[in-house]
């Protein structure tokens, strides 16, 4: 199937020989999702013009009875307060609704400090800690050098230990 473009609208040409099956199979292949998608374009179509009408009668009706006077202020009035009574029904204010949420809240304000205060918790904890944890970590340091020595001279971590020690005075 071959396309060509005329004024940026794509045309599709099929070029079949009118008795090769095998070229008329491929067309139909080819043509049958355009024919679904055809019909689907046309209910579409006709649905939009339903609404169309649709909307013309309704316009019609409206100017009409302008025309006759029937659609005054009173009408006018009567219609918008309805209207306005329809949509306040769906409103909700900030108070309103503080008032129902009021239980929620407080449980989730609640929820909230005691986390803070779990985690000033921790932090008190991590900060008794600290000197602990540095010193431990200094005397991991320590054996590890002392292991080294013993690995490269062969002398005990107690003898090494005792040379540095003294050393450091």
């Amino acid at each position: 199937m071959g396309e060509f473009s005329v004024s940026n609208i794509v045309v599709q040409v099929a070029v079949v020989r009118a008795g090769d099956k095998n070229s008329l199979k491929n067309l139909e292949k080819e043509l049958t999702p355009v024919v679904k998608t055809i019909g689907k374009l046309n209910v579409e179509t006709e649905k939009y013009a339903k609404m169309a009408r649709s909307a013309a009668e309704a316009e019609k009706k409206f100017t009409d009875s302008i025309k006759k006077g029937e659609w005054g202020t009173k009408s006018a009035t009567t219609t918008s307060r309805t209207y306005y009574d329809e949509h306040r029904k769906g409103v909700v204010t900030l108070k309103e609704t503080e008032q129902t949420n009021a239980g929620l809240i407080d449980t989730m304000n609640n929820l909230r400090w005691s986390m803070v205060n779990v985690m000033f918790a921790f932090s008190l904890a991590a900060g008794l800690a600290y000197p602990f944890y540095e010193a431990a970590k200094a005397a991991g340091e320590f054996e590890l050098q002392l292991k080294k020595i013993q690995a490269v001279t062969g002398a005990s971590p107690e003898s090494a230990g005792a040379v540095i020690l003294s050393a450091r005075k």
